[in-house]
Parts: structure tokens; sequence; C-alpha cells
């Protein structure tokens, strides 16, 4: 093979012609490749990759022995062959981690003594380096020194801002060598790799549970009663880390420091008011891997992805009943409790959802907000809406694949084929199959198929007679009865007039 000689008169030979034009920039001093962040610049392609790392921090090369990251490999090599140990004189009894100052010695040895001699004024918080000081009395004093060039956003740390700007470039240069899955943080591929091993490093001390990451154990530690490190000086409630603590602190103080730019709600927690910009926004970040779904909060696509694994993780302590969402099993358990906690100023009618109550309350201020695009007739709730639609031939969503007649609903019976316009219809309608019958009367053993049978036969117990005569103001337990005592007033008075009870007049009752 040819071999190509320098002709600037050096022993140098290349075997390819495009290895001798990288060479001849080392005797002209050209440097074609510079960097977008501080305009340095290079002879090589290679260099500068190796030199931007400086500034995204990315460490790609690990060692398998030591676990330690190196920005390139013969940064690795040189630290396994020793080179550069005659610099680095000061060596770590406890380890064997050599360094090149005494100072940097005893910094890295509070790592084995657990040594924090840097303690906050403010919130007496401690730390084993100056530097982290510093950076933790940004908290306290606001400064954010490190913005992005991009969107403007700052940051107390410039890793923070290392890590944010990837967003906008879109690397994700920590990779998953089983998956594929890529990461912008390498501490969220380590998390990732614990999915692939089984290994939950973290417990919890009271009921042993265990967890991949910290956070999450946190999180779950506030569901101990009085287990949370950080105390409310209002309420005494504990919570697992100072944020929490403060996110709670504003239910007593009210404070709401958030507010949106664009309709100037305001919101205790700044996730919150960022959740809620993207009602203006539009912008639907999660989507289901299954169905293509989009969501705005993370929160609602897990929820979601349960419709497709089938999961129902929380149940009833009482029947057994499961829920995909905690707030299906809180207000399930209403049944039981008999709680009906949101209740209407005007008439006192207590309802256990809020979202009914906000129905009710459309009776008494004659809101209609739900149209007919076909007739215009408005309704109080979009459910009424969905099953007066199907009342207009052709507009339903559910087409027959037999004659093409289409329907507001395709709930039907699988058992007996019956249809039903509310799905809630054909739940209660099942259970005359299936036996179930899941509202019990806390006082006696009596079982019922719907909720509102169970209302109305606690009335016996309770004494409750809600449904009044409007003739002679008698009370009774159920509509039927009530239906029943108005007719003895409509045939007396068929009997003594001759005419219907529709167009008689009242007169007072005498007094005894």
């Amino acid at each position: 093979r040819d071999q190509r000689l320098c002709p600037r008169g050096g022993p140098k030979t290349f075997a390819q012609s495009d290895h001798l034009e990288k060479h001849l920039k080392t005797h002209t001093g050209e440097k074609p490749f510079s960097c977008f962040v501080c305009q340095k610049r290079f002879g090589h392609k290679h260099v500068l990759q190796r030199h931007v790392r400086v500034h995204t921090g990315e460490r790609p090369y690990s060692c398998s022995t030591c676990e330690k990251t190196f920005t390139s490999a013969s940064v690795h090599e040189e630290d396994l062959s020793g080179a550069g140990a005659e610099r680095k004189k000061h060596q770590c009894h406890c380890c064997l981690k050599r360094f090149g100052t005494k100072q940097m010695l005893e910094r890295h040895f509070r790592i084995h003594t657990g040594e924090r001699p840097y303690s906050c004024p403010i919130c007496n918080k401690t730390f084993s380096r100056k530097n982290s000081l510093s950076q933790h009395m940004r908290i306290h004093t606001g400064d954010r020194p490190y913005s992005c060039s991009i969107c403007n956003k700052t940051f107390t740390q410039k890793s923070s801002r290392t890590e944010h700007m990837r967003i906008h470039t879109g690397e994700r240069p920590f990779s998953c060598y089983i998956c594929n899955k890529s990461f912008i943080q390498n501490s969220n591929l380590i998390v990732h790799m614990r999915y692939h091993t089984g290994e939950k490093p973290y417990s919890c001390r009271v009921c042993q549970k265990t967890f991949t990451c910290k956070a999450h154990l946190v999180r779950h530690m506030s569901t101990h009663p009085g287990e949370g490190a950080h105390e409310c000086s209002v309420c005494k409630l504990r919570f697992g880390t100072e944020l929490m603590l403060q996110n709670h602190l504003g239910v007593h103080t009210g404070e709401r420091p958030y507010s949106c730019s664009i309709c100037n709600k305001t919101f205790s927690r700044k996730n919150n008011l960022t959740a809620h910009m993207r009602i203006h926004s539009g912008e639907r970040p999660y989507s289901c891997s299954v169905c293509e779904k989009s969501f705005a909060q993370k929160g609602h696509l897990k929820e979601h992805m349960r419709i497709h694994t089938g999961e129902r993780p929380f149940s009833c302590s009482i029947c057994n009943r499961t829920f995909t969402q905690q707030s299906g099993r809180t207000e399930h358990m209403r049944i039981h409790t008999g709680e009906r906690p949101f209740s209407c100023y005007i008439c006192n009618k207590s309802f256990t959802q809020n979202c009914n109550l906000i129905v009710h309350m459309r009776h008494h201020t004659g809101e209609r907000p739900y149209s007919c695009t076909v007739c215009q007739k408005t309704f109080t709730c979009k459910a009424n809406l969905v099953r007066h639609m199907s009342t207009h031939p052709g507009e339903g969503a559910h087409e027959c694949s037999v004659c093409k007649q289409r329907f507001g609903t395709e709930l039907i019976c699988s058992i007996c084929n019956k249809t039903f316009s509310r799905k809630n219809n054909l739940t209660a309608h099942m259970r005359i199959h299936s036996g179930e019958r899941p509202y019990s009367c806390s006082i006696c053993p009596k079982t019922y198929v719907l909720s509102y049978h169970l209302n109305v036969h606690m009335r016996t117990h309770t004494g409750d007679r809600p449904l009044s005569c409007s003739i002679c103001e008698k009370s009774f337990f159920r509509q039927n009865m009530l239906t029943r005592h108005e007719q003895t007033h409509k045939s007396a008075d068929t009997i003594l007039t001759g005419r219907s009870s529709r167009n008689r007049l009242i007169l007072p009752r005498p007094e005894n």
C-alpha cells in the first residue's frame, strides 16, 4: 500500500490522503471547527466533539471496574495506567484515590468522615463543600445566574442549564444498552436500569415496601401518618420533603403566588400553573403508546393506561370493589359512610360528588350549556344531550352494520340484548344477572342493587321523611308513598265537587 509522506519534511507517513490532510493542519494552524457555545476553534472535528462535553457535562465512557465516568476513552486509559500520578502526590488511605493538592484530598476525605463544615445561616442545612453551600444559598436569595439562550429560562446551577439545553437540541446522550431507550440525564438512566435488573435499593422503614428511586420512597412515606421529616408548624402534619411542606403551607396562608398571564387564575404550586397553561396553549405532551390519545398531564396518561392494562390498584376496604383512580374509590366510600359533602346553598340538597352539585345548580340558575345541533334543544348536562341525540335518526355516533341505522350509544347487555342510553344504567342492569348487591346498610344486613335504594332505605333508620304533601304537609319516606297519598286528595275532591282536583280551590285547614 502506498505511503504518503508529510511534505513539510516530517518523518510521519499516512496510508490515506484524508489523514495526511488532517495532519497538515498542525503545520498551517488551520482550525475550521468552532464551538457553538464558546467559539473556541479546533483543527479536528473529533477534538471539537470531545470539547463540547465540557459544556454539556456528558461523560459517555464509564469504567466497569470503578464505575467512574470520563469525557473520552483516552482520559479513561490515562486514569487506568496511572499516568499523571507524579502530579497527584496526595493519596486517600481509605480508597487509595490520588489528588493533585492537599486541599483536594481534604475535601474528598469528608466523603468518608461525613464532615459537613459549611452550614446555611438561614435554614442550618450543612454541606461538605463551599461551592455546594453557594449553590444552595441561591434558593433563599432567588439568584438564578444561568439562563437559557433560547427560551431565557433561568437556573441556579450550570448543570441544570446544561440538562435543560437538551430539551431544545433533542440530545439524549445516555442510552440503555438493553432496550436502547435514551435519557437526558445519567441519573434517569441509572434509575431506568433498575427496571431491568429488578433492583429496588430504597425501602420503607414502616412497611418494608421497596422502590427503584428515592423520590418514590419520599412520596410513599407521606402515606404513613407522622413519618415525614418536615413538620408543619400550624397543624403538625409531617411531609417527606421541604418542597412538599412549603406547598402544604399555602393551605393555611391561602397564598397563591403563581398566576396565569392570560386569565389571571392563581395557583399555590408552580407545577399546577404549568399544567394549567396547557389549557391555553392546547399542548398535550403525554401520549398513549397503545391508542395514541394525548393528555395535558402525566397523571392523566397514567390513569388512562389502566384502561389498556386492566389495572385497578385502588380497592374498597368494605366491599372489595376495585377502581382505576383513587378519586373513584373516595367517591365510592361515601356510599358506605353516607357522607354527602357537597351541598346546595339554595335548597340544601347534598351530593357525593362536586360535579353533581354543579349540574344541580343549573336547575336553580336556569343555565343549560349543552344544545342539540339538530333541534337546538338545550340541556343542563352532557349526558342528557347524548341521550337526546339518539332520538334524531342518523345523528348517533354508533352505526348498525346491518341496517345502517345510527344510535347515540352502543350500550347493550351481552346476556339479554337490552340496550341502555347510560353506562351506569347498564351496570345496574347487569346486577340482575349477576345477583350482585354492592350497597349494604351499615345498620341492618339488607343489601341493594342501586345506591338510590340504599339511600331510601336508610330513612327507615334515621326517620328522615324528605317528601311532603303540598296540600296537607304530611311527609313520607318514598316518592311512591307520596304519590299514592296525593291520590286520596284527588279522589275526595272529585267526590265532593264532581270536578278534577286539577282545578280545585284549596281552602286553608281549620285550626285545632
